[in-house]
């Protein structure tokens, strides 16, 4: 290639550490004041030797070269194309987790949450091509991670799930199929996978969950947990689950509507199971047929993408580096160079997320400071409400108009003494879910509440009049 050909396709991939070329006039503004400064009155054949004169030239033209061909190489100049095929895999799934307070039960060693952790972290490795996203659900769904390659970031996520984080209970698999499908359609994928790792699937869900996927390519795999004689249910806090009545809650998995619903939508569906088989199924009925994916690497298209040329004044920064070869120096420019290895792009270490830090601080009972942690708002608000900041957990409930939210609403004005609009809150709760007992429950303390409090200022009432009616008295007497 001709120099005119090279300066005619001269682009920088990385133009913004082009600005780090402002040092120069800078620095040489610098050293000549410096030198001005030192040689004061004497004059300038005698302030130094010839010999000292010409070794700073030497140096300085040398820290000089060395800067400018560190920052052309960290700009990462490009006059080359060169040809990549692309190989467009479609195998994006979404796996979706159930988070209600079910898992908790222990009728599976060590329990029904912890299989389900173990089983999720097996899956990821056997998905070798394509994205996966990860959902969350229990009384509403949340999208932990969108559709990434990243499988170690999905590993650190799903190490962090329990059903105490979720915002409120429940067990809506539908909303977490919204959430899935959204995904795969953002990414403009005619078809999915998603896969559930579940307790139950009750009958109106299924029906919900069928008429949702109805005339679409994906697919709904189910990784059963539990048993169908069940378990009660152990909390954190280690009493056992109960019913609005008092009664204990026993757990038990419906396994014949989750095959229901994998078979419905051409999935596949696997009881849990000690062994690892469970996963090499659900995995081998969840990848793209290999043959057609060979067929699409065949017939992929080429695209022009820019080389990174950076690498080729790596010599001439190692030369003049050569040249500074005093103490230190050599290092100095060494040091310049190492950025180069880091110009490929990589994916950062994964850290926890704002919400995974949330819940750590959660989990310590440290609830004010998760409540600043927290990004999701009905996490925050959770959050706010155990560290009493009633008022602030009001006005993040608020955000979401779900019945959950409005139950949890109630619960915080309530607290913060506000009953008229607590009231107001249950009842459109339970205007969006009539089923949702603990808003019935909690309405009727809070009327309750309400009309104990009207008593007390009645009575208050009574006897500032009595009070006022015997000064009246004092005074005619």
């Amino acid at each position: 290639m001709y120099y005119g050909e090279i300066m005619s396709e001269l682009i920088f991939l990385e133009p913004k550490w082009l600005f780090g070329l402002i040092v120069l006039p800078v620095a040489w503004l610098f050293w000549r004041f410096k030198r001005q400064a030192s040689q004061g009155p004497v004059a300038a054949h005698l302030s130094q030797t010839p010999t000292k004169g010409a070794k700073n030239t030497w140096s300085i033209l040398l820290w000089l070269s060395a800067w400018v061909v560190a920052i052309l190489a960290l700009a990462s100049p490009s006059w080359q194309h060169t040809t990549r095929p692309n190989f467009n895999s479609d195998q994006n799934r979404v796996l979706v987790m159930d988070m209600s307070q079910s898992m908790y039960a222990q009728d599976i060693a060590p329990s029904r949450l912890k299989q389900a952790r173990y089983k999720a972290l097996d899956l990821l490795p056997q998905w070798k091509e394509g994205n996966t996203a990860l959902i969350a659900y229990a009384g509403d769904a949340y999208l932990l991670s969108p559709l990434t390659s990243d499988s170690q970031t999905l590993a650190n996520l799903i190490q962090n799930l329990s059903p105490d984080i979720m915002p409120y209970q429940g067990s809506r698999l539908t909303s977490a199929l919204v959430l899935a499908k959204a995904q795969l359609e953002k990414a403009g994928a005619a078809k999915g996978d998603i896969i559930v790792i579940s307790d139950d699937i009750d009958d109106q869900e299924l029906q919900a969950a069928l008429k949702l996927v109805a005339n679409s390519a994906i697919r709904v795999s189910i990784l059963g947990v539990g048993t169908p004689n069940g378990s009660p249910i152990p909390l954190p806090n280690g009493s056992l689950l109960t019913s609005s009545t008092g009664q204990v809650v026993v757990a038990k998995s419906d396994f014949n509507n989750m095959a229901a619903l994998a078979q419905k939508t051409g999935g596949y569906f696997a009881p849990i199971q000690f062994s690892n088989q469970d996963v090499v199924e659900i995995a081998a009925a969840t990848q793209a047929n290999s043959e057609m994916h060979q067929a699409k690497a065949n017939n992929t298209q080429q695209s022009e993408v820019r080389e990174n040329g950076g690498y080729w004044l790596l010599p001439l920064l190692l030369l003049a580096g050569l040249g500074l070869f005093r103490r230190g120096f050599v290092w100095m420019a060494l040091v310049l160079s190492l950025p180069l290895t880091q110009i490929p792009n990589a994916h950062a270490s994964a850290f926890l997320t704002a919400d995974q830090q949330g819940k750590s601080l959660f989990d310590q009972g440290q609830y004010k400071a998760a409540a600043e942690q927290f990004s999701n708002p009905q996490w925050k608000g959770s959050a706010a409400y155990k560290a009493g900041e009633y008022e602030q957990a009001a006005t993040l409930f608020a955000q979401s108009d779900s019945a959950e939210s409005l139950y949890n609403l109630g619960n915080a004005l309530a607290q913060n003494g506000q009953y008229d609009d607590a009231l107001e809150a249950y009842q459109k709760a339970l205007a969006k879910n009539p089923n949702l007992k603990q808003a019935k429950t909690n309405r009727e303390i809070v009327e309750k509440a309400k009309q104990q409090q009207q008593q007390q200022q009645q009575q208050q009432q009574q006897q500032q009049q009595q009070q006022q009616q015997q000064q009246q008295q004092q005074q005619q007497q």
